[in-house]
This record gives structure tokens, C-alpha cells and sequence, in this order.
């Protein structure tokens, strides 16, 4: 599968099916623990699934996907990354 190289930003900038490693936390230190205990901690595989204006982000974190509010997907970051120029199919 070919990919393509992206820059480092939030999740809530990401495109649809970017691939990246979690980088840290912003925001209070109750939402960054809430955030670890669902799997976004450094150096993770996070995978953007759905993304819809005005809806939640779907993200796959650890085998496990999650929805994410707007306001939840600015505080989470993401480093380097790739986007598969295929979807990846998911039984």
C-alpha cells in the first residue's frame, strides 16, 4: 500500500483515515487521564475513522475505536503519521 507523509497537528484537523503516533495531551490533567485510560498515550497507533462537521470523530486507538466530541479531538495530538491512499477494510 503506497502512503504519503503528514505534518503533526490535533485530530480534529486530521483527515479521514490519517494514521499517526499519539503525542501529548493538552488540557487539564483530569481530561489527559481520561484520555490514557482510553488508550491515547505517547507513541500509540491512532487512526482517524469518521470525520463530520458538526458530529463526533471517530478514532481507532488500540484495536478499540472512540468517539470523540470537537472540543475532545482539539486537546489530542497526533505526530508524523501517514494516509493510506487505499481505505483500509475492516471486517
Amino acid at each position: 500500500m503506497s502512503q504519503q507523509s503528514l505534518a503533526a497537528g490535533n485530530l480534529l484537523g486530521a483527515a479521514r483515515w490519517r494514521r499517526g503516533l499519539g503525542a501529548p495531551v493538552r488540557g487539564g490533567r483530569e481530561f489527559a487521564g481520561r484520555m490514557a485510560a482510553l488508550g491515547f498515550t505517547l507513541g500509540v497507533n491512532v487512526t482517524v475513522i469518521r470525520r463530520l462537521d458538526g458530529g463526533p470523530l471517530i478514532v481507532e486507538v488500540r484495536d478499540t475505536r472512540v468517539a470523540l466530541g470537537h472540543d475532545e479531538a482539539d486537546l489530542v495530538f497526533v505526530e508524523g503519521g501517514q494516509r493510506p491512499r487505499e481505505s483500509p477494510s475492516r471486517p
